[in-house]
């Protein structure tokens, strides 16, 4: 597969990767090379492809945890580099590099991804059955990238187009109106995506490497969620949990393994040496140079959590213990292929059920769906609660359940409104306005019809 991943990389260097801000890319001369790109189904799978590459292979995935992670509660920083320091302090700035690279790449892959579904259009030598296939992920992966924007910076433009004049022109996007687009095209992925997963050559596959049905679904139960359609959420995250395809690890040192039955979606590993940049980056064999993970996160979890067993690990240095994340246990240099990067998985999807029932009035099942994940865990079963107190065991158990994972616990304290009663006690000069990042300013340089954050 990591061939095919390679295969057009030259082909389309200039069409789709050379472009450093996807917001101001200019008018390319380049209709030979995407008539190139899109002249048969294995060219363009490779397109396709290349995207989830770059995901993991440009560390993207890995930083959409740790910047989050930073911004948090979860991490404590090790980094000297000021622009990591300001991340971890909530004294962001406009020119923060690592708000600018997350920002730039995500816009990226939304540019890629229109430039799969344009080629498409005009591509009668690429068969149907390809053609819905890869419209669907790319659908999907825009509508993954722009629930990203969405929750780290708010009101964001909403890009639909590779035309030059129309990105380099956008304007911010009310946040309804950016999950209102996103809720459309995971919709449009969910009827174009069946429930099989494919290989690189579009042949049916146990990897879960690329987004099919259930991926697309399993991301709009997220976003019906956040966005409080908790009906919506409900429903959705039900049809996803009754798949025979997906199942609760039992085993948690096996959850995060490459085919796993819990993983709804996962990314090849595509760095040298490596078998997920997550696990290479933050498993501690000396001092953290980066990261670890902080005192108040580690004392969240109860005596004789597994969680706290399998997924946590420490290495002391000069008497000094420092805490990490253990997800991923396979760090650098490791002699084989064990696992794949977990971009989505079924816990998360039981804790989406969880809160909807609970939220819709459904208390008894919200509480049986938080203990499948208690259980799983080593703890006991909770009781019947009412309603505030079952919304806050989940929060909490979300906590302790997907730590680590692509940003979860500082979206979930902005959208609780935990953050403001969680975080002033741990950071210094703790604002409101900190709970989203800046927009950055080289952006608005080139556009004046961006228009910042307030607070910076």
């Amino acid at each position: 597969m990591k061939k095919l991943f390679i295969i057009v990389y030259i082909l389309i260097f200039f069409f789709l990767s050379s472009c450093k801000k996807y917001l101001d890319i200019p008018a390319p001369d380049n209709q030979l090379i995407k008539q190139t790109v899109f002249s048969d189904n294995k060219t363009a799978t490779s397109a396709m492809l290349s995207i989830y590459a770059q995901l993991e292979g440009e560390s993207t995935l890995y930083n959409l945890t740790l910047y989050p992670g930073y911004s948090s509660d979860e991490f404590i920083n090790y980094s000297t580099g000021q622009y990591n320091i300001d991340m971890a302090t909530n004294n962001l700035t406009a020119d923060n590099s690592l708000v600018l690279s997350l920002w730039s790449r995500l816009y990226k892959y939304i540019y890629e991804a229109n430039s799969v579904m344009e080629g498409l259009a005009n591509s009668p030598g690429i068969s149907a059955t390809i053609a819905k296939q890869l419209q669907g992920e790319a659908l999907f992966v825009r509508a993954f990238c722009h629930f990203y924007l969405v929750n780290l910076f708010g009101k964001i433009p909403i890009a639909l187009t590779t035309d030059y004049v129309t990105n380099s022109r956008a304007q911010r996007a009310a946040i309804p109106d950016v999950y209102s687009q996103i809720i459309a095209d995971l919709q449009q992925a969910q009827n174009l995506l069946t429930d099989q997963y494919v290989s690189a050559t579009n042949l049916p596959s146990t990897e879960r490497v690329r987004p099919n049905k259930w991926a697309a679904t399993a991301l709009l139960a997220r976003v019906f969620l956040y966005k409080g359609d908790y009906t919506n959420a409900l429903n959705t995250s039900n049809s996803i949990i009754g798949q025979p395809t997906y199942s609760i690890v039992p085993n948690l040192n096996d959850v995060f393994l490459k085919g796993s039955s819990e993983a709804i979606w996962q990314i090849l590993p595509e760095v040298a040496n490596y078998n997920t940049v997550t696990g290479g980056s933050l498993i501690l064999s000396s001092t953290p140079s980066n990261v670890s993970l902080s005192s108040q996160f580690i004392g969240q979890f109860l005596s004789g959590d597994g969680r706290a067993l399998s997924w946590i690990s420490s290495i002391t240095v000069g008497g000094q213990t420092y805490y990490y994340a253990y997800k991923y246990k396979a760090k650098q240099n490791s002699p084989s292929i064990s696992e794949y990067t977990i971009i989505i998985r079924l816990g998360e999807q039981y804790l989406i059920r969880s809160e909807a029932r609970a939220q819709t009035g459904d208390l008894t099942g919200a509480v049986a769906d938080l203990n499948v994940i208690r259980n799983r865990a080593g703890l006991s079963s909770l009781g019947l609660m009412a309603k505030e107190p079952t919304l806050d065991s989940i929060y909490t158990e979300r906590s302790r359940e997907l730590f680590a994972e692509y940003g979860h616990r500082w979206f979930d304290l902005i959208r609780s409104g935990k953050a403001n009663t969680v975080l002033p006690s741990i950071k210094n000069g703790w604002a409101a306005t900190d709970a989203l990042y800046p927009i950055p300013q080289s952006e608005i340089n080139r556009n004046p019809a961006l228009t910042q954050n307030l607070g910076y």
